[in-house]
């Protein structure tokens, strides 16, 4: 029975863990754009993080991540007229620019910004 639980426990736990996809803007400035990102276009599960480079991201489909990490980055991040919903990972920002656009911003968790600087949408944002 032990030989059966253990990976069936490391399966659960590994597909239940955020992963990170790490802008680098190598091809272009499209969010949509798989080749800008280390791990791939952030879903759901995911962790957009933004650690590093100054390239410009311009958000051009509609964002659903598990957390947004805005730190040692120096470029801009315009949302644009597409919808953004973070999730229980909090968004957090410590450098940078994030330029809301005119849809809305769904935080389900955490909001801190200690750096750098944030505009809100013009949309509807939502933190709960």
């Amino acid at each position: 029975m032990k030989k059966v639980l253990i990976p069936f426990l490391v399966f659960l736990i590994l597909n239940n863990l955020s992963m990170a996809s790490t802008w680098t803007g190598s091809v272009n400035s499209s969010w949509s754009n798989s080749g800008n990102w280390s791990g791939g276009v952030p879903g759901s599960g995911d962790n957009a993080t933004f650690n590093s480079g100054s390239v410009n991201c311009t958000i051009d489909a509609t964002v659903n991540v598990s957390g947004m990490s805005i730190s040692g980055y120096t470029g801009t991040i315009s949302q644009g007229s597409y919808a953004i919903t973070v999730g229980s990972s909090n968004f957090v920002q410590t450098s940078g620019t994030f330029t809301g656009g005119d849809a809305s911003f769904d935080l389900n968790g955490q909001f801190q910004l200690s750096g750098g600087t944030f505009t809100a949408t013009s949309g509807t944002m939502y933190v709960s």
